[in-house]
């Protein structure tokens, strides 16, 4: 399914706030940080060892894909 910016940004945002502690804050952190820090550097800000803040990425980019697919958004199609 084929949806606007809004559409898009809410059911994101809806998967984001759906995701479990770790890998939430993981994704948060990368996400507000704009790129202006190295992995590394957000990570201990989180508490966690860089490896962990990788892991817990990953995790979140997975259910977030989980999570968008179940509500019906095509990312192949989104992402054209």
């Amino acid at each position: 399914m084929a949806l606007h910016d809004d559409s898009l940004r809410r059911a994101i945002s809806s998967c984001l706030g759906k995701l479990p502690g770790q890998p939430k804050a993981a994704m948060t952190a990368r996400l507000g940080d704009a790129g202006l820090h190295a992995d590394h550097e957000l990570a201990t800000v989180l508490g966690m060892r860089t490896n962990t803040f990788l892991q817990n990425v990953t995790r979140a980019r997975a259910l977030l894909v989980e999570c968008l697919r179940r509500a019906g958004i095509d990312l192949d199609l989104e992402l054209a």
